[in-house]
């Protein structure tokens, strides 16, 4: 015993034990290694029945030579799988070999190894045959000590004096006895004890014989501890050390060390004290180290012995680790070299080990050419130093963080720009190459680059194109991006309802990563792509928050050069960004998202241009796509207008390039199958290829002469636009001397066909209004007062809503009072009010598109839109007749041709 043990020993003796307390003890040897109070101790031995049977004491026959051979080979067994600093068998061992768990049962003629807590002590058979008969004569306790390394096996079984033991040891109380019987009629004696107190071996008393074995009875004093402060901060600091450890012990897969044994450490440990001891008898350490914790009563030196033996078996258990896991190559020198280069702990690496130090030269790499702003700067070094003392094994979770973290860090390219090259005529020239038509458009792209080219510098715009689906919104971002040398990065926000796409996760959630702006910057390495928001008009929102509204910072030249991602949590310029966002409709956009947006609305194509776009873009793409040069396969210009007219009308040319690519497919395969050198499709062949047409007309009715109340109105949706067809018809009439008997003036107005709240309201105004001209044309004229009208807009399964329909249903309504047809080349749009007042409306390239297809002559349109037709192209607006009107007046008087009162 150390002399600081001896003193605390000394001191501890001052006091009396309780008078409960034993006086004096068998004494059992240990040969491995001590035990420690709270331990339990768990044992079987295969007893004959003699031994059970008698309790015969002899004080003659001395302890037999092959006893002692025998405790020598369960001391080298244990020694050898106690001696795992051998790495080259580290791979050989196994949890069982170190740990024995539960009960053990040996065949007769062995000993047992009896187990506390996960570790393995070595003890004689037939001390725990003479345990047995201890408990049968009455007494519960008896003492533990470790045999001294020098002589100790043979003075521990022969000689007579206390100094072959450590005089510090532990009391043992027998919780419990219990015998089995097996099916060869042996019985199997399993005994269970509990340390309760440390001890001091005073001297001996007598010596008893059990069978063969001798034991001798000592005196023994309790040892108490020195009073400690448990809320002390040295306790607490230590305390947390040691649970850390034995964290990181059970991540390593510990044999003795596992999740459920902390769990239990935690239950059963009620202050310092108790854990220091029953992690000491979890750990694997020399016998003498062990001692030394035994023998040392002050608590807080009794911590820090623990902590440096945990430390010692954490680097044990990192070095087995690695060698199972990791390739021979990854290893770098033998297990010895990297256990020196941890010399500074595993979970505090001063040096940094060698996983670490190649990340840190791979970021110091990656900062190489950035320009990293100071803010930036200090949080990576901060993150680095932070690195550098995490273990990747140890701390896995902890480094992951931190390595990804720092990774994300260094992928945004901070100071690297693109140089702009702003040209007008290469961009121009860039733009007429890639779309065809768009007049209007390109015009508004290149103001954009010549206000940026006087200025020096395009920063701080937003775009947005609106637009149905399939005229090329996306691509003219591509385009925009070609025409100036800036990289370009598309992502979509159709049906995103989560902040965090958009803001990044924060850090504290497993699995957190950057929002979509810093996946931008690593992708294009470059801090001012050209970045393009796609389907701004269909964000959702729901409790993960409103990913509009997160928009609102990255779409504000006045707030996004200060952008704040949740991940990176580090301010990033976003002023230098060319944004261009493409939605199919602006009603559905917020308000203060549309403030921030600079609108370009791309209507569609006509007929013509649709021909022109695939002659020039769509088939030479499918040619180089199928590999049928024009001497293979040919369309005739005829047959293409039919597929544009008959099979795909919508305003984009998505659905023009699926159904010429049905015709290439079926092309190929008539030329594969070798029925054919060369085809050539015609409008005699086309419905082989395509099928029946979609579309056969957009009129319903074709003949020159309608019914009364038939009229054509022009409509206007996301797909583009429509002819829309209204139908009126009288269905109830009513004697005038009976309306006047009953003096009642109902309203007598009937409409179908999936009308929205704002349509039916147009009609309601509508129908009010004509009851007005009704009387102002003839005061005795009461069609409206005598009939029933039921008004229908055909193709009832499509919603319709809007209010530019009401000239066409007043229109409707006024030639069934006054039994006149309306031509069927005739359209109307505009907003009707109660006093006859005509209001804009929009849409009208869409609208103008639509009455063009189906053959329209003459369009009435509100005189405010006089300027939208102008800006029409000229191929659009060939061959179309436009009346503006101010009032509904000038509609009655083309239509039917009677003078008005209005």
């Amino acid at each position: 015993m150390a002399d600081g043990a001896l003193v605390a020993l000394e001191e501890s003796l001052i006091h009396e034990s309780e008078s409960s307390f034993p006086r004096s003890v068998l004494l059992c040897p240990l040969y491995t290694r001590p035990i420690f109070p709270n331990a339990t101790i768990r044992s079987s031995s295969v007893l004959s029945s003699s031994a059970i049977s008698t309790t015969n004491i002899n004080t003659q026959n001395p302890p037999r030579l092959d006893k002692i051979k025998q405790v020598i080979g369960r001391i080298k067994e244990a020694n050898y799988q106690a001696g795992r600093e051998d790495a080259e068998n580290f791979d050989e061992l196994s949890s069982s070999s170190i740990v024995q768990k539960g009960n053990e049962s040996k065949e007769s003629g062995e000993e047992s190894n009896a187990t506390f807590q996960g570790a393995s002590v070595i003890i004689e058979r037939g001390f725990v045959d003479a345990l047995v008969k201890l408990k049968k004569n009455g007494e519960n306790y008896v003492a533990f000590s470790l045999v001294k390394p020098k002589g100790g096996i043979l003075t521990a079984l022969e000689d007579s004096n206390n100094d072959s033991v450590y005089p510090v040891g532990v009391l043992a109380k027998i919780e419990s006895i219990s015998e089995t019987k097996r099916k060869d009629g042996t019985r199997v004696c399993s005994i269970e004890l509990k340390g309760t107190h440390r001890i001091a071996i005073m001297g001996k008393v007598e010596v008893e014989y059990f069978g063969n074995v001798k034991m001798r009875r000592v005196n023994i004093r309790e040892l108490k501890e020195p009073k400690y402060s448990q809320s002390s901060q040295m306790c607490k600091a230590l305390t947390m050390t040691v649970e850390r450890r034995l964290l990181q012990l059970s991540k390593l897969n510990h044999p003795s060390i596992q999740p459920e044994t902390i769990t239990q450490l935690q239950l059963h440990s009620k202050n310092a004290s108790q854990l220091a001891d029953l992690v000491a008898s979890l750990i694997s350490a020399s016998p003498e180290q062990l001692q030394k914790i035994l023998n040392e009563l002050d608590v807080i030196e009794r911590l820090k012995l623990v902590l440096l033996l945990l430390q010692t078996e954490t680097e044990l258990s990192l070095l087995l680790f690695e060698k199972k896991n990791l390739k021979s190559e990854e290893l770098g020198g033998s297990p010895a070299n990297r256990l020196l280069n941890r010399k500074g702990g595993i979970g505090g690496m001063t040096g940094g080990t060698e996983r670490n130090q190649k990340l840190k030269e791979k970021f110091q790499q990656k900062m190489e050419g950035l320009i990293i702003p100071k803010h930036a700067q200090e949080v990576i070094d901060e993150e680095m130093s932070k690195l550098s003392s995490l273990d990747p094994v140890l701390n896995a979770n902890e480094h992951a963080v931190c390595r990804n973290y720092i990774t994300w860090l260094l992928d945004v390219p901070w100071g690297v720009q693109s140089s702009d090259q702003l040209d007008l005529s290469d961009a121009s020239k860039i733009l007429n190459e890639d779309h065809f038509g768009l007049e209007d458009v390109k015009e508004r792209i290149l103001e954009f680059l010549a206000v940026a080219l006087l200025k020096g510098s395009l920063n701080g715009k937003i775009i947005c194109f609106i637009g149905p689906p399939g005229v090329g919104k996306t691509s003219i971002g591509k385009s925009i991006s070609r025409a100036i040398g800036r990289k370009f990065y598309r992502f979509s926000v159709g049906g995103m309802n989560d902040v965090a796409e958009i803001k990044g996760h924060r850090r504290t959630y497993i699995g957190a990563m950057p929002g979509k702006i810093i996946q931008t910057f690593k992708q294009t390495r470059t801090m001012n792509p050209v970045l393009l928001i796609d389907e701004i008009d269909k964000m959702s929102k729901n409790w993960n928050g409103d990913p509009a509204s997160a928009l609102l910072e990255v779409l504000d030249p006045e707030q996004n050069a200060n952008f704040l991602d949740h991940y990176l949590n580090v301010t990033l310029d976003l002023s230098k960004v060319l944004f261009i966002c493409t939605a199919n409709s602006k009603d559905t956009i917020p308000r203060p998202l549309l403030d921030r947006m600079e609108i370009i609305n791309i209507s569609g194509y006509f007929a013509e241009e649709k021909m022109e776009i695939a002659k020039k873009h769509l088939i030479p793409n499918l040619r180089r796509d199928c590999n049928l040069p024009e001497d293979l396969l040919t369309i005739t210009d005829e047959c293409l207008m039919r597929v544009i007219t008959a099979y795909c009308r919508e305003a984009g040319v998505r659905s023009l390039n699926k159904q010429l690519e049905k015709i290439f497919r079926k092309a190929a395969l008539k030329i594969a199958q070798k029925q054919s050198l060369s085809v050539t499709v015609d409008l005699n062949d086309l419905d082989s290829y395509l099928g029946k047409p979609v579309f056969l007309s957009d009129r319903m009715y074709e003949d020159s002469s309608t019914p009364p109340g038939i009229v054509a109105g022009l409509a206007y949706n996301s797909m583009g636009g429509s002819l829309i067809w209204i139908e009126s018809v009288v269905t109830y009439r009513e004697h005038a001397k009976e309306k006047a008997e009953k003096n009642i003036d109902r309203m007598r107005l009937k409409t179908t066909g999936k009308l929205g709240d704002v349509m039916k309201e147009s009609t309601e105004i509508a129908y009010t209004f004509s009851k007005k001209l009704s009387k102002d044309l003839d005061s005795s004229n009461n069609f409206f007062q005598e009939n029933s009208i039921h008004t229908h807009f055909p193709e009832g399964a499509i919603p319709k809503d809007g209010p530019s329909a009401g000239c066409a249903i007043v229109t409707s309504f006024l030639s069934l009072m006054l039994n006149k047809s309306v031509p069927t080349d005739v359209a109307m749009t505009g907003e009707i009010t109660l006093t006859g007042k005509v209001l804009p409306v929009g849409g009208i390239k869409e609208k103008m598109m639509a009455a063009k297809r189906s053959g329209i002559r003459r369009v009435f349109l509100p005189e405010p839109n006089q300027r939208d037709f102008k800006e029409l192209p000229e191929g659009l607006k060939e061959g179309l007749e436009v009346v503006y009107v101010d009032r509904y007046q000038t509609i009655f008087e083309n239509v039917f041709g009677l003078k008005s009162k209005l």
